[in-house]
This record gives structure tokens, sequence and C-alpha cells, in this order.
């Protein structure tokens, strides 16, 4: 193989991320109670988001895949190579989603593991999303040894007590594996 060929074959690998990243799947969505409910598939693989609203309109967003093995919602890494180009976006689309349809004062999510990886894409797609939003951004790595990362997208007018608040809510359940109520 030429080196031509080489860039060219790279090329056309980056340009085929590219395009992954920009085309989410769709999301099934349901509301029950004060929580919304999406689902989709990747490659015979089935993933969730549960937003859930606190109160105050400050929303809590979980992301998990069907553990078949266990048979259980796991809200750890996959490790499914083929599924990742497609879930980051979609996962993207459905933080989006959410902020269109309730209009929340403040979305709290977390990287319940220590994946810098994972870390730096939520940090990224937080800025992207605060930006096109025109929301604030903070995260903060939490933990022993900040192995685990929350991200908080919030309206600049948020009362600072009541942000405060459900930021060390969620902070507890983290740092408590209460991965129900984060």
């Amino acid at each position: 193989m030429t080196n031509r060929q080489f860039v060219k074959n790279l090329d056309d690998y980056f340009e085929m991320i590219n395009d992954a990243f920009k085309d989410p799947l769709d999301i099934k969505w349901a509301e029950k109670g004060n929580k919304i409910i999406g689902m989709f598939i990747v490659n015979d693989n089935i993933y969730q988001i549960r937003c859930s609203d606190k109160g105050n309109d400050f929303w809590t967003y979980k992301f998990f895949y069907y553990d078949k093995e266990k048979n259980v919602m796991d809200p750890n890494l996959t490790g499914f190579e083929r599924d990742k180009f497609r879930v980051l976006p979609t996962v993207k689309s459905g933080i989006t989603y959410l902020i269109e349809t309730k209009n929340p004062t403040c979305i709290i999510y977390a990287a319940l593991d220590d994946s810098e990886a994972r870390k730096k894409l939520y940090s990224s797609t937080s800025k992207e999303i605060s930006k096109s939003h025109n929301l604030e951004y903070l995260t903060q790595g939490i933990g022993e040894f900040g192995e685990k990362q929350i991200f908080v997208l919030y309206k600049k007018n948020t009362d600072s007590k009541l942000l405060y608040r459900n930021i060390q809510s969620v902070v507890n359940d983290v740092i408590s594996n209460n991965v129900e109520n984060i």
C-alpha cells in the first residue's frame, strides 16, 4: 500500500466516524410520572436513557445498556466497540430532547467509571450543548481520587443554593453508588 492509499483510507475512516457522530439513532420515548424513558438499539444491543425530574425543573440524565447475561440495565461501560460511534450522538440527542421538551433549569449526569475517554467525550458534548442552548456548564471529579465525574448544564439565572443542594444530592448518590437516584 502506498502512502497516498494509506492516507486516503485513513481519510475515509475519519469521514465515516465523523458521519456516525452526526447521525443519532431514533429514540423511542415514554413518559411515566416525573420520568422520561428512552430506548434505542445498536447492533442488537439495547440502550436506555432515564431522565428524572428531581423537583424545581432539576433533571438527572442517566444512560444504561441491557446486560443480557445479568438481565439488568447496567450503567457501566459496554466494551461494544462497534456501537460507540452511534451511541454518543444518540445520547447527545437525548439531552437535546430533554432540553427542548421539558425546558429544564438544570440537567445533571455523571460518568460513573474511571474512563478518561468517556469523561472527555461527555465534557466536549456538554460544552457544545451549553453553547447551542445558552446554558452554563460545570464539571467536577468526585470520589476518593476523582475517578467519577459529574456534569451540570444549567440556566444562568438558577438559584445558586438550589443548584448546590441538587448537585450535592447527586454527588452523594454517585459516591454511594446509588445509581437509581442519580
